[in-house]
């Protein structure tokens, strides 16, 4: 008893790659905090000192456990050995290149208290330097396709209610450990890109919601001069962008799906994702058009292994598509897809 009693009741687990430049600003919002917490940070494979610079300025403090990983596992993978390693009844994820907002132990305890049997959250996560969304959660389509609640918005407080959304952004989510290894957590297949909505999607079918939390708020550097997109837009990304990106959407909608709405879902997004190819290939983009194909293919070639995954999920659902879809839902006009995608093509906010 007297061990149990002893366990933080919240863990916060940062996984930084080659971020050292982020740690300091990110860590210090952390541990500055007072509270039952513990943290547990993971170093996964950096070549920057990143790990050094974690030790020197913070590995004295009794509540940081600091974890290194030889090589890159990716984000999947490594954010699932992260919970398995921690010991809160409580996990809270924070990107290396976050801040988290004073105050956040208590408001954390207090989201928490008052909405118990949630299964996961999402912080208010704001642009680093400014008070404009970075996310705030998104909904699922009737096509299958992520719909954005807001993007790059000023905070004007129009989203300052705990509501339902159908997916977060991993860069600072909170749930409870146990319930996050019963589901099996991130799929690791994935190595990153679609990881979080599809997790989201089995929270929601085994009958867990997932929520916005507004009272914690996170600052996030990513899309900032610190951090700037155009790293992400360099064509080796852009490729790995379009690859896994089709890749795991599809494997998403065969694994959650129920076989109606697959038939009827999965071409859509298919034929979608072929006319962005076609888009990239008009672009001379030709690496990033042959993406696609090579895509669908994996998919194809891969089918056994996602099918297994498959009939589990759905052997142990406990609510219908018809039910996701009106919780989490949103209709939207055919021209909002395609300017999305337009704009995904040019590398333009959306």
């Amino acid at each position: 008893m007297a061990g149990k009693e002893n366990r933080p009741k919240l863990s916060v687990v940062t996984i930084s790659y080659n971020g050292k430049k982020f740690l300091k600003r990110c860590l210090d919002s952390i541990l500055s905090e007072s509270g039952r917490f513990e943290m547990v940070f993971i170093d996964n494979g950096s070549n920057d000192g990143s790990l050094e610079f974690v030790k020197k300025r913070f590995g004295v403090n009794k509540r940081l456990r600091v974890i290194e990983i030889k090589k890159n596992i990716g984000p999947a993978e490594v954010r699932n050995l992260g919970v398995k390693k921690s010991k809160g009844e409580y996990i809270l994820i924070l990107d290396n290149d976050t801040k988290i907002e004073k105050g956040w132990y208590r408001k954390t305890l207090k989201f928490i208290k008052e909405n118990e049997g949630f299964g996961m959250a999402q912080p208010k996560l704001l642009t680093m330097g400014t008070n404009r969304f970075n996310y705030a959660g998104d909904y699922l389509s009737r096509f299958g396709f992520l719909a954005e609640r807001s993007r790059s918005v000023e905070d004007k407080g129009q989203f300052d209610k705990v509501e339902k959304i159908f997916s977060l952004n991993i860069a600072s989510a909170l749930f409870k450990r146990k319930t996050f290894l019963d589901l099996g957590g991130f799929d690791e297949d994935y190595f990153f890109y679609w990881e979080e909505p599809d997790l989201c999607w089995r929270y929601w079918l085994m009958g867990y919601e997932v929520l916005f939390a507004p009272e914690i708020v996170v600052y996030h550097a990513f899309g900032t001069e610190e951090k700037d997109l155009d790293y992400y837009r360099k064509r080796n990304r852009m490729y790995q962008a379009s690859y896994l990106g089709c890749r795991n959407m599809i494997t998403t909608l065969i694994k959650n799906l129920e076989i109606v709405n697959l038939f009827f879902i999965l071409p859509v997004n298919i034929f979608c994702w072929s006319i962005l190819g076609a888009m990239f290939f008009l672009r001379f983009e030709f690496k990033r058009a042959m993406a696609i194909p090579k895509a669908v293919w994996w998919n194809v070639i891969n089918l056994r292994k996602i099918f297994k995954k498959r009939r589990k999920i759905q052997r142990e659902r406990i609510i219908d598509d018809k039910e996701v879809f009106s919780l989490v839902g949103i209709s939207r006009d055919p021209f909002w897809y395609l300017g999305k995608g337009v704009n995904y093509i040019l590398g333009r906010p959306f």
